[in-house]
């Protein structure tokens, strides 16, 4: 048996990035928010192991189907606290990222993660919502 997934991060500046979960310790730099280089304060675990489907069984069309609440993956949508921001130029038209998309944590959903002295304190020692 095998398991395939990635894993969901929010910085704590709000900032939402995906890891491999083979790609993932969150101990080193490499999880750090790829924005902001803060670390991870929240994670949750995305299941890809048998694709994605419904609970029902049919297979998740990832072209209609936006809202993840039903899909059996794992997946947590995310509520956006500041949209994107992207700005033109007008002297030379180059179009750059003013600001980037944050998030709200979810309440309930993934797990905070723990942190010691600035740096995570690893993915498997988070304490769950609620403790």
């Amino acid at each position: 048996m095998s398991y395939e997934g990635y894993i969901q991060f929010l910085c704590k500046n709000g900032h939402a990035f995906d890891r491999d979960v083979y790609e993932v310790d969150a101990a080193e730099e490499k999880t750090a928010c790829p924005v902001c280089k803060e670390p991870p304060v929240w994670c949750n675990n995305v299941d890809q192991t048998n694709g994605c489907m419904k609970a029902d069984g049919t297979q998740w069309n990832w072209e209609d189907d936006t809202d993840h609440s039903e899909c059996i993956c794992g997946r947590v949508d995310l509520e956006v606290v500041t949209p994107e921001v992207i700005c033109k130029c007008e002297r030379c038209g180059v179009t750059h990222r003013a600001c980037h998309t944050t998030y709200k944590i979810p309440e309930g959903k993934g797990r905070r993660i723990v942190q010691e002295g600035g740096k995570a304190d690893g993915v498997h020692d988070e304490a769950p919502f609620g403790t």
